[in-house]
């Protein structure tokens, strides 16, 4: 199942196993570098990025189809934001949403 996928990279995320963080210099900004992940999982976390006040970019890539790695990078336009916390809260607002959406699949079985 695609979604128990995404929830699974997301917990994995959030314990801070499974990724890279890289800070650009003289920025708030920040490039997060997933491995074994894809654009389902990079379209979700950007759209809470979004959402957030102190971001002011997000974009997601993938570096090469043959490579299964996906990259996000963050800006914020507020000096003393945490980016790596705002990212971290993005993924527990991602959690949040796929769980209501896992529950209303449960409901209409």
């Amino acid at each position: 199942n695609r979604l128990l996928e995404v929830d699974s990279t997301a917990v994995a995320i959030e314990q801070r196993e499974k990724f890279q963080v890289e800070k650009y210099a003289n920025l708030q900004a920040f490039e997060f570098v997933i491995p074994h992940s894809d654009h389902t999982l990079g379209y979700i976390l950007k759209y809470e990025l979004e959402q957030l006040a102190q971001i002011e970019y997000v974009s997601i890539k993938l570096p090469h189809p043959l490579e299964q790695k996906l990259v996000i990078r963050v800006y914020s336009n507020k000096q003393n934001a945490d980016v790596k916390e705002l990212f971290y809260n993005a993924i527990q607002s991602a959690k949040k949403h796929l769980e209501e959406i896992r529950e209303k699949i449960n409901d209409l079985e």
